[in-house]
């Protein structure tokens, strides 16, 4: 999905660090809202339905092209 620790989500590994983790987010407003708003801005960018969309046209668009081709 692209995520980047730190910059969409915390990705901590074990019991103890994604504890911290959520402790962090509790504690660190500006923090919340940096992380809430960047991944926010990327489920849009790339898995929204217009960006569905747009992948599935190109998609298609691209087998039938291939299909044309292959028939001549």
């Amino acid at each position: 999905m692209d995520l980047v620790d730190g910059e969409h989500v915390l990705i901590r590994d074990g019991a103890r660090a994604f504890a911290a983790g959520v402790l962090a987010l509790y504690r660190d407003r500006a923090l919340w809202e940096r992380l809430s708003t960047s991944s926010h801005q990327l489920v849009n960018e790339h898995w929204s339905p217009d960006a569905m969309r747009e992948r599935l046209n190109a998609l298609l668009e691209t087998a039938v092209r291939r299909r044309s081709g292959a028939q001549r």
